[in-house]
């Protein structure tokens, strides 16, 4: 079910007996999992990267698993929610993606405030599930900057992007959607891997 009744009312049998509804679903929490993209025939680079994203706006800021039925209306599913907010969520797998890459010499997020050479930053602008003549698709959207903070003359913002995916058919409940969305991030997350690791070879390469 996509949605709870609205209300629950016990219904009066005819001997004065009253029967309770059952009692709803568990409100499951969902992750993001995939197999991480492998890069072969790549040298690992002595560079150290910190990964921040943020939410581009409220909306995204909270665990809903939201989906859209047209370009005007979010609704949310009831018993399924994302384990963290989508920023968190995808800040999470690009660092451990990154880390199982062997690209780098090492990946942080956000939270560890190490100050490493190389930024990634951005935000989630698109986290959710678009339907259309009653078939869905994850959407998963993001504006990525990469950032040498080592810079002479402050810092040099190495590229600036805009990133999107969608993911496969999915069947309209939260573990559709989570599948989807996981498809979509291991799609994004290869193609915005590889675009860092060129950026940074290049930079460690320059004259």
């Amino acid at each position: 079910m996509r949605r709870a009744p609205l209300a629950l009312v016990a219904a009066t049998l005819l001997g004065g007996c009253i029967s309770s509804a059952p009692p709803p679903p568990p409100v499951a929490a969902y992750e993001l999992a995939y197999t991480p993209p492998a890069f072969s025939g790549r040298q690992r680079l002595e560079a150290t990267v910190e990964v921040v994203l943020s939410p581009s706006e409220q909306a995204l800021s909270g665990e809903d698993m939201v989906y859209a039925t047209t370009p005007y209306r979010r609704l949310s599913y009831t018993y399924g929610r994302w384990a963290s907010p989508p920023a968190d969520l995808v800040t999470a797998r690009l660092v451990s993606d990154m880390e199982q890459s062997g690209l780098f010499t090492a990946v942080f997020s956000s939270h560890a405030g190490t100050g490493e050479r190389f930024l990634v930053i951005g935000t989630v602008d698109e986290f959710g599930e678009v339907d259309d003549a009653g078939k869905g698709r994850a959407r998963l959207g993001l504006s990525v900057a990469l950032v040498d903070t080592a810079a002479t003359t402050g810092r040099s913002y190495m590229f600036q992007r805009r990133y999107d995916a969608q993911g496969p058919a999915l069947e309209q409940t939260p573990d559709g959607l989570a599948a989807s969305m996981s498809q979509a991030m291991a799609d994004l997350s290869r193609q915005l891997i590889g675009d860092i690791y060129d950026a940074i070879s290049v930079e460690l390469t320059a004259p």
